[in-house]
């Protein structure tokens, strides 16, 4: 079970170890950072749930969840920066740190039909960060 805000979402940890290096990291007891080896539920209580339930999915699936690619999930409209720019973007960030860089390359066009330049700047950066594309001393993320 992992525990995102105050959703609970069912996963096998044998699932989340083959398919993510954060949670490989965590749950494997010779690892450095095993906190939740013998927890029965991991927690990630920073994370937005309709982010980690669309990584989630990926991990279960190798696709991202149609709803995204169509037009973005409800209520993460973002003012007229498009459909689904808040949860892209949350995807994103989310898919950086649970060390998914596959997630990130299928998220990457969707990303850029909806945003200026900017954006894609900052897009580039967010998920180019783990694959060591961003410059050094850029505020990636910020």
């Amino acid at each position: 079970m992992v525990v995102v805000g105050e959703q609970r979402f069912p996963a096998r940890r044998l699932l989340l170890c083959a398919q993510c290096e954060h949670f490989r990291q965590r749950l494997d007891p010779a690892a450095a950072f095993a906190d939740g080896a013998s927890a029965p539920e991991l927690t990630l209580p920073d994370a937005d749930p309709g982010a980690f339930e669309v990584a989630l999915h990926f991990m279960y699936t190798d696709e991202v969840l149609r709803k995204v690619q169509k037009d973005g999930m409800d209520g993460h409209e973002q003012g007229g920066s498009g459909p689904g720019l808040a949860m892209l973007q949350a995807v994103g960030e989310l898919a950086d740190r649970l060390l998914l860089p596959r997630l990130c390359e299928l998220l990457t066009p969707l990303m850029l039909a909806r945003v200026d330049a900017g954006g894609a700047a900052w897009w580039g950066c967010c998920c180019g960060r783990r694959r060591g594309r961003a410059a050094s001393g850029s505020r990636c993320g910020a």
